[in-house]
């Protein structure tokens, strides 16, 4: 039965929800209960309790850190901030920046680090470990809901699943970029050429030009982005190459030129609908596929079109094909 017309424009007035006062248990039941929380359930209990009057002791101290680090291998865990390497303690509730986990299995996302931050960080990154189905299954399941504009990185591990974007579409991972660098067994080209549904997160390469590039050719390359407008396998693509002996800039730029046999073009660094951008340390260059619906849109509407390089204008046709 409706009251009032009032009752009908404002329908989200209903009865509050019940609440638990737990300072009216028993002493011994108050103590049982802090000894099975968590440090989080913990913490989450004393914001609760503003007039302070449960028993919950000790009480749980909350510090910020921008980064926790952990080793499996040596079962050292230490917090970084401010420059300086700090111990670990049990205590205290973190809520860190950043969590880096060196010579890891999938066993460590049972450690009891988990239990210690307050929320998950921003990004993680994996040292010196074997990437198999088991490591991303259990890494989803305690990390896959990270915070907006989250990533993570992949340092020096042996990537033994058999394609890695496909485990990790499945999982539905939920995080803006994965970041591959210097990583062992690790066929990125047909990887995504043989994923079934596009991935979300943006992909970073990083590495020698010969270590990214062992297997890569003109005709796999360019099917990465052949059907980028129907299916959008891949947002876009970085690859950022390390510095090798004797090998410069112009080096770098015109073997990867000779992969791109033509297909792609050039564009300002500034713009953020490109496909495709290869860097060093110092150096830029981004581009867009030549058969792309961005850049046909673009030459169409703009026929002196200021995003790409002057020299690359006349090859950046849509009709030169």
């Amino acid at each position: 039965m409706v009251h009032s017309l009032f009752n009908c424009i404002f329908p989200f007035r209903q009865k509050p929800a019940s609440t638990y006062p737990l300072s009216k248990y028993s002493y011994s039941f108050q103590r049982r209960l802090r000894e099975l929380a968590t440090p989080k359930e913990a913490y989450n209990i004393q914001l609760a309790d503003v007039d302070d009057t449960l028993n919950f002791d000790p009480k749980v101290k909350y510090k910020f850190k921008s980064t926790m680090c952990y080793n499996q291998t040596e079962n050292a865990l230490f917090l970084r901030g401010n420059g300086e390497n700090m111990e670990f303690d049990e205590t205290i509730l973190y809520d860190v920046y950043g969590l880096k986990l060196y010579n890891v299995d999938s066993s460590v996302f049972d450690h009891m680090l988990f239990q210690k931050l307050l929320r998950k960080p921003k990004w993680l990154t994996i040292w010196n470990s074997t990437i198999d189905s088991t490591f991303i299954t259990e890494c989803a399941r305690q990390y896959g809901k990270l915070r907006q504009y989250q990533s993570v990185w992949l340092e020096s591990c042996n990537v033994t699943t058999s394609n890695i974007f496909e485990e990790i579409r499945k999982q539905n991972f939920a995080f803006d970029e994965i970041t591959f660098s210097n990583c062992f067994n690790f066929d990125w080209i047909n990887s995504l050429l043989l994923l079934k549904k596009p991935l979300e997160p943006n992909i970073i390469l990083r590495g020698t030009l010969d270590d990214i590039f062992w297997n890569v050719n003109a005709d796999n390359f360019e099917k990465l982005f052949i059907h980028k407008n129907k299916c959008d396998n891949i947002r876009y693509l970085v690859i950022n190459c390390e510095p090798q002996a004797s090998v410069t800039w112009h080096d770098i730029k015109h073997r990867i030129l000779n992969v791109f046999n033509n297909n792609f073009v050039e564009c300002d660094d500034r713009i953020q609908e490109f496909d495709l951008e290869i860097s060093t340390s110092d150096e830029r260059c981004r581009f867009v596929y030549r058969k792309s619906v961005w850049l046909k849109h673009k030459n169409r509407c703009e026929p002196n079109n200021y995003y790409l390089i002057p020299d690359a204008i006349s090859s950046a046709s849509p009709y030169n094909n």
